[in-house]
């Protein structure tokens, strides 16, 4: 079973969906699935300068201190259901245009869901920016990617693209956020849902 998930490294929902998906293909008894990170540029654009995530959707949205504060706490408590931690209070906004680009150079050598699952431990539990690049290549580093490596990867337009690229393949499949996953080319499924509804589709797929 092939599924493929999009995701962007500062989507907190993303984050929840990756692990129910793995919690339901446990439940569904498949142990073979492969699992394929694909880019979702949900942050495109220049570097932001670390704004703090909670001023920053304060400002985008018009949103008011105590609902960004709910939203952040039932994110939180969603997380922690999943043996998961959140810490929004340190959270910084940024591009993460950069860090797909490093992440495609990561995924060829095999290493992007680890890289991709190092970039949001970075972003929710450490207060990274990701759009700082001496941050990225530290961060490569960690997971195996020499530092001169990560700094070609990261002015390599040709990565730049591939990103894109994968990003015009969501949209294809009727993407309109993230996470979105794929099974088999044929089931989607849009949104960190429920474990129940990724085990549904695990089972259709798995009997088609």
């Amino acid at each position: 079973m092939k599924i493929q998930i999009w995701s962007d490294f500062l989507c907190p929902y993303c984050v929840l969906g990756k692990k129910r998906l793995e919690r339901a293909l446990a439940a569904a008894g498949i142990h073979d699935a492969r699992i394929e990170m694909n880019s979702f540029l949900l942050n495109p654009g220049p570097p932001r300068g670390g704004e703090s995530m909670r001023d920053h959707l304060m400002d985008k949205y018009g949103l008011s201190p105590q609902q960004v504060q709910d939203n952040f706490d039932s994110l939180t408590q969603a997380a922690r259901e999943l043996g998961l931690q959140l810490r929004f209070e340190q959270a910084r906004h940024a591009s993460t245009d950069q860090a797909h680009m490093l992440f495609q150079h990561t995924k060829s050598l095999g290493l992007g869901t680890a890289f991709s699952d190092r970039l949001q431990q970075a972003a929710f539990l450490e207060g990274a920016t990701l759009d700082d690049p001496p941050t990225l290549v530290r961060l490569a580093g960690e997971v195996g990617i020499g530092a001169q490596q990560a700094q070609e990867a990261l002015q390599d337009k040709a990565l730049f693209n591939r990103a894109r690229g994968e990003y015009e393949d969501a949209l294809r499949f009727g993407a309109r956020g993230v996470p979105f996953f794929v099974v088999d080319d044929r089931f989607a499924i849009t949104g960190a849902q429920p474990e129940e509804v990724f085990v549904k589709t695990l089972n259709k797929a798995a009997a088609k």
